[in-house]
């Protein structure tokens, strides 16, 4: 809701517990199976996880999708883009993308599980790559 930090509405839509950082350790491995430890002194800002939280990437992108489509975001999950489409008469502008064809064998003959690409049009084009974990 409203004021509620993103941590607990990550609970509760996703059920996943985002957990503070507590410590930061850095191990440097060696060939020989062992290891030593860089004191954080040495360590650049951007290696230091103070005030950051471990979570479940899916989790966190299906959370922050379910957020987008609640504003009107329309997300395809599992349809890679084939083919940019552009405006005609040699227009550069994006009105959209056309994904792939799916069941087609490897000798490039339609199976019975064929379904031809659809063209996803928009006055905005947004492209994404998708996020596992």
């Amino acid at each position: 809701g409203s004021g509620q930090h993103w941590t607990e509405a990550l609970t509760e839509s996703q059920n996943s517990k985002a957990t503070p950082v507590t410590e930061d350790v850095f191990l440097v491995l060696t060939e020989s199976g062992g290891s030593y430890q860089v004191p954080n002194i040495f360590l650049p800002s951007q290696l230091h996880n103070h005030g950051n939280y471990i979570i479940s990437l899916s989790k966190l992108v299906r959370y922050l999708g379910e957020m987008a489509e609640g504003l009107g975001v329309e997300i395809y999950p599992g349809f890679a883009a084939d083919e940019v489409l552009y405006g005609g008469d040699g227009s550069t502008a994006v009105r959209g993308v056309a994904t792939k064809d799916v069941g087609i064998a490897k000798d490039g003959d339609p199976k019975e599980t064929f379904e031809r690409g659809v063209e996803l049009l928009g006055r905005q084009t947004l492209f994404a790559e998708g996020a596992r974990g």
